[in-house]
């Protein structure tokens, strides 16, 4: 026996874990309603909402219109330069491609041919050939700007014509340095 005066038996309160709120009903439908949403939505429905959930998030973030615009533009120019990488196209995409470029330059050699292009470089010393390939590969570069603009992703009615044009001397050259032109000699050109 203890020499304390006893005291009446408190039921103890469980208190509730720190960071834990509770979840009321209307918070549950709201969940349900949700989980709904998110498992019923197409990819296109997910990433329109995705999308203006995040431009949401940069306006509450107090963005201007012109940081919105030089963000967009930054991206877009990132999401191309990440899709453009050879690895990441699918082997259909690289084929096609691949094909385009084939038939533009086989276009342009043809064209290089019966204009007797080949024919005069090939009576030239080969470093004057080779700097003739360079130099008019620079020039292609250059006109689609530095390889941004692939030969495959030409497009327009006068861009392709345009691209054609400038791919003529390089056809001619690739041609004449690759020994080519008795290839074209033996089609009817």
């Amino acid at each position: 026996m203890s020499n304390s005066p006893e005291t009446p038996a408190v039921p103890a309160e469980t208190p509730e874990p720190l960071g834990q709120p509770r979840y009321t009903r209307d918070d549950m439908i709201a969940f349900a309603d949700r989980i709904g949403q998110l498992i019923t939505e197409t990819p296109e429905q997910r990433t329109r909402r995705l999308r203006d959930e995040r431009e949401q998030a940069f306006l509450d973030g107090g963005e201007t219109e012109a940081q919105r615009k030089t963000r967009h533009r930054n991206e877009r120019a990132e999401h191309q330069r990440r899709m453009a990488a050879v690895w990441r196209q699918h082997p259909h995409e690289r084929v096609r491609r691949f094909r385009r470029w084939i038939i533009l330059t086989a276009i342009s050699a043809s064209a290089g041919y019966a204009l007797h292009l080949p024919q005069l470089i090939a009576h030239t010393p080969a470093p004057v050939q080779w700097g003739i390939v360079f130099a008019t590969w620079s020039l292609d570069l250059y006109l689609r700007g530095w390889g941004r603009t692939r030969v495959s992703e030409v497009r327009g009615k006068i861009a392709i014509p345009l691209t054609l044009a400038v791919r003529v001397p390089l056809a001619s050259a690739l041609l004449t340095v690759g020994h080519l032109t008795p290839l074209l000699a033996t089609t009817t050109h």
